[in-house]
């Protein structure tokens, strides 16, 4: 397999994620609203046994629910492991889709809430006297945290042009396979 091999593959895959994206993003809002089917994809979304395109979608599905008090609802009833995987696979998942921006938005909403009850959970711990390798845990966790959250803000001003070039080569990709489709249709055989 070629290079041009490798990254038509890695298109195709990425064309299908995005078309099953823009599948969730035209469901009924109130689905996406519906606290029930939330709490469902974010289980899916920390899951180790799901799968990465499962995870893939229940992300990208968080990322449609725009709802400050909501979202805030949802993650004040997690734990902090649950917490600590969410922010991770939610910094490594960029939004894809028609409405990149917005989802980007939510993205941050939903990772500011996480942050915010994961340092409240944990100057609560704190202030209980704790066992002094919990705190070291919790400590490994948020430092853990922090150095994605660096990663992440130095790759985020480049992120919407990124996600831009993506659709844009799967569009350019669409297009030559309707142009291969529209020839080896003319040809006379």
């Amino acid at each position: 397999m070629n290079d041009f091999d490798i990254i038509e593959s890695q298109l195709a895959k990425i064309n299908e994620l995005r078309n099953q994206v823009e599948g969730i993003e035209k469901t009924n809002f109130n689905n996406v609203n519906n606290k029930t089917i939330i709490d469902k994809n974010l289980e899916i979304s920390i899951s180790s046994e799901s799968t990465l395109q499962e995870r893939y979608k229940s992300i990208n599905l968080l990322y449609l629910v725009g709802q400050k008090k909501l979202i805030r609802e949802i993650i004040n009833t997690q734990s902090p492991s649950n917490l600590t995987n969410l922010i991770k696979r939610m910094i490594n998942t960029p939004p894809i889709g028609d409405s990149i921006e917005k989802m980007a938005c939510n993205r941050n909403t939903w990772i500011d809430e996480s942050i915010w009850q994961l340092s409240k959970v944990s100057s609560e711990d704190n202030s209980d006297n704790t066992a002094s390798s919990d705190i070291n845990d919790k400590d490994k966790n948020l430092s853990e945290i922090l150095e994605l959250l660096n990663h992440y803000k130095y790759h985020f001003d480049s992120s919407l042009q990124l996600s831009g070039a993506i659709n844009l080569s799967i569009g350019m990709l669409n297009n030559s396979n309707k142009e291969e489709s529209i020839n080896s249709s003319s040809s006379p055989k």
